[in-house]
Parts: structure tokens; sequence; C-alpha cells
């Protein structure tokens, strides 16, 4: 159910451009602040050994 409302959402936002673009540069964030937590991570484990 969720899933639908996202998309839902998603097809809401499709017919305004500048939320799309906003949107991108969000998910952009997102993953590279994802990545590097990521990277942390990893960086940790091998401090470890």
């Amino acid at each position: 159910m969720k899933g639908a409302i996202f998309l839902l959402y998603i097809n809401t936002i499709g017919s305004h451009h500048a939320f799309i673009k906003t949107f991108t540069e969000i998910e952009r964030i997102l993953v590279v602040s994802f990545s590097f937590h990521q990277q942390n991570v990893f960086d940790g484990r091998l401090m470890r050994k």
C-alpha cells in the first residue's frame, strides 16, 4: 500500500518539472550520505581487525 502511495506521489510531482529537479537533488544527497555512511562502517570494520 505504501508503494502505491509513493508511486502516486511521484506521478503527481511528474507534472511539475521544478519539483522533479528538487526531488532528484534530495535523492542525490541521500544516496551520497548513505554511501558515505557505508564507507565509514566499512572503514570501522577494517580498523578493528
